[in-house]
């Protein structure tokens, strides 16, 4: 194909029309490289491709491998998005943007996108949110921004279905919010490129949560940053991961406040004396994983055996098997049923009154991105007690946090029984959270939105690693891989026994049930306890 391109130029300058030739010979060509593309992933030896698609990329550029990879070879882009070099958003007219997400539903990544789509649409963009799966709710969405649902079936097809929304679109940037929990974000990457547009990869939680759940998304986003145009992260101490890796691509944004941070300055709250509890809240999804909600009885255990006066409210919907009603169930269990009760999820100004009426927030979580939470609850002026998450914006000179070791439930306990017994410690870390909210709120987002699609932050939003900042994350990569193989160990061979017990006795259990099928719903509900999938 390339040899006969002048004769192909010639041939068009003398026909009738040499658009036509022209347009004719690119598609030849285009196709001539999907079609060596789609032999060398299907046909070739594994142990040669690699080596093959370099040599490949003397012959041709990268854009035209993935424009040719995504027309006619889908299923070569994975092994493509490994090898092209890094592009970046430079001298690029922006005007259409994706936002893309597996679900739009409550929780912080929905929050974050939906605050993204309305800044990019007041600041003039075209702005489209696309959801991978089904099930959404856009009514989180503000009006005037186009939702799209993605066509479900093999990957080939919801790649297909992504290139018509890039190309109909005439799309510029993608942010990609689900880089961090999706195995197959390089194909797409792949493909947005192909189309003429860049993708921007957005970390929504710590760069270790992969070490915690055992999946090799870490490995992936080191082996294919290269396709993407930036990668966005929550923290300086995420980016010096990515940048001690070898991603320099890459710097970190705090999420945008909620709604509940209003702006409004509130004066310090004054703990009562006397023999009045501290009121503690949690707020938050009934996840036990990474938020370990059984944690907070075990602090109400120990906050009991010491005598101090407390009440502990519990708010959020069900989750992973967790619900209000086991929850209040293990809290009976435990003894501490009348001081302690999950009450189910609450919202808008009902949540706002929920929190007004406590006195403290209390979070045991294990691993987060940003915790907006803490945010929240500092900027109705709460203290703050919790598991140490070093790495957040958030905690950071934030002197109204008092935070201890992970899984020190006795040292939560300590800490809060001090603050209530003290009026004037309390007011302190009561005006300290308040001047944390403050600064979490003052961030100009939209510039550094702007920024996000057509360039990249800079400056202090991509700082260089330093020595403490590597000792510091072989510490916590440790204690997340740790943490991984002890719930491994506690988890699995449980649910392991109870599939085998329950694979023996489920012949006669569809018997008994064929004979009596009222019994469904306790089965049901014995599964569920079990961990025993459908």
């Amino acid at each position: 194909v390339d040899i006969i391109r002048d004769a192909v130029a010639s041939g068009a300058a003398a026909s009738g029309d040499a658009t036509a030739v022209r347009d004719a010979y690119a598609a030849a060509r285009l196709w001539t490289v999907g079609y060596v593309c789609r032999q060398l992933v299907e046909r070739a030896d594994p142990s040669i491709v690699d080596s093959a698609v370099e040599h490949l990329r003397t012959k041709t550029t990268d854009d035209d491998l993935l424009a040719a990879a995504g027309a006619h070879s889908p299923g070569s882009l994975a092994v493509l998005a490994r090898h092209v070099d890094h592009q970046p958003i430079t001298n690029r007219e922006v005007r259409s943007i994706l936002l893309v997400t597996s679900t739009l539903r409550t929780g912080g990544v929905t929050a974050v996108l939906s605050t993204q789509a309305r800044v990019l649409t007041e600041a003039g963009f075209r702005v489209t949110v696309v959801a991978r799966n089904s099930n959404s709710d856009p009514s989180f969405l503000p009006s005037g921004v186009e939702f799209v649902e993605l066509a479900g079936g093999a990957i080939e097809a919801r790649l297909e279905a992504w290139r018509a929304i890039c190309l109909t679109r005439s799309v510029d940037v993608v942010i990609d919010h689900q880089m961090l929990y999706s195995s197959y974000w390089p194909e797409f990457a792949a493909m947005t490129r192909a189309c003429g547009g860049a993708t921007v990869g957005w970390l929504h939680n710590f760069v270790a949560r992969p070490l915690l759940d055992g999946d090799d998304r870490l490995g992936n986003i080191e082996k294919f940053a290269r396709v993407l145009a930036h990668v966005v992260a929550l923290s300086p101490l995420d980016v010096s991961y990515l940048k001690l890796r070898g991603i320099t691509h890459s710097s970190y944004i705090p999420n945008p406040p909620s709604a509940m941070l209003d702006g409004e300055r509130r004066a310090p709250r004054e703990r009562p004396t006397g023999l009045h509890p501290i009121n503690l809240v949690w707020w938050g999804r009934l996840e036990e994983r990474t938020k370990r909600v059984s944690e907070l009885l075990e602090v109400a255990v120990l906050l009991q055996r010491r005598h101090t006066a407390f009440s502990l409210t519990v708010i959020g919907p069900d989750w992973g098997g967790w619900t209000a009603a086991k929850f209040n169930a293990l809290a009976r269990r435990r003894g501490v049923a009348e001081v302690v009760r999950a009450v189910g999820p609450k919202r808008g100004r009902e949540l706002e009154a929920a929190i007004d009426t406590a006195d403290a927030f209390l979070s045991t979580s294990l691993i987060e991105g940003y915790q907006l939470t803490i945010a929240e609850a500092q900027s109705r002026g709460l203290p703050v007690f919790m598991y140490e998450l070093p790495w957040l914006t958030l905690v950071q000179e934030n002197a109204g946090i008092t935070s201890v070791p992970q899984g020190d439930a006795a040292g939560l306990a300590d800490a809060i029984t001090a603050v209530a017994a003290d009026p004037v410690l309390f007011a302190r870390l009561s005006r300290g959270s308040l001047d944390a909210a403050e600064r979490a709120g003052s961030y100009d987002f939209s510039d550094l939105y702007r920024r996000v699609v057509t360039g990249a932050p800079t400056g202090a939003f991509s700082p260089e690693p330093t020595l403490e900042d590597a000792r510091l994350l072989l510490g916590l990569l440790r204690f997340y891989s740790e943490a991984n193989r002890s719930q491994t160990k506690t988890v699995t061979p449980r649910r392991e026994l109870a599939a085998q017990v329950w694979r023996r006795v489920a012949p006669l259990g569809r018997v008994g049930l064929q004979r009596l099928p009222g019994l469904r719903p306790l089965v049901a509900m014995l599964k569920r306890r079990m961990g025993i999938a459908d």
